[in-house]
Formats: structure tokens, C-alpha cells, sequence
């Protein structure tokens, strides 16, 4: 089976070293989400509201310097 966008995605982020991240599941994410739920590297750390994960995301920055979020939204 032919390398998916999002498996290549999650491949980058182990990479460049990324272990946590902050999110919301929606329909436009699910492959990356089922990519990291793959990834034994990479903790996926769900959330139901985009703002408690932009919160959650910015004090796992301060403590860590490395994260990323993302959201279903444009």
C-alpha cells in the first residue's frame, strides 16, 4: 500500500522531534489522527474545545519549548 500524506506528516514530526500534541478531532484531520494513534513516538492528547487545547498546548510550551496544535477549522 502506497505512503499516505498523513503518515508522511507524523514521519516529519518524529523527526523534527515533536512528542505531544494538542488537539481537536474533525473530519478533515482524521488520517493524520489515525496516523498518530500509530505512532508510538508521538502522544496525541484530545480535546473537545479548541481553546482548552490552544491553552493546554501554550503551558505545555512553557514548561517543554516543543509543541504543536491543531484544529479542524480553517
Amino acid at each position: 500500500m502506497p505512503t499516505t500524506i498523513a503518515e508522511k506528516f507524523v514521519e516529519i514530526l518524529v523527526q523534527a522531534g515533536v512528542k505531544h500534541i494538542h488537539g481537536v478531532v474533525g473530519d478533515s484531520l482524521n488520517g493524520i489522527t489515525d496516523e498518530l494513534r500509530k505512532s508510538a513516538k508521538i502522544k496525541w492528547i484530545h480535546y473537545r474545545h479548541e481553546e482548552a487545547a490552544a491553552f493546554a498546548a501554550g503551558a505545555d510550551f512553557t514548561c517543554r519549548k516543543n509543541f504543536i496544535t491543531n484544529s479542524a477549522c480553517p
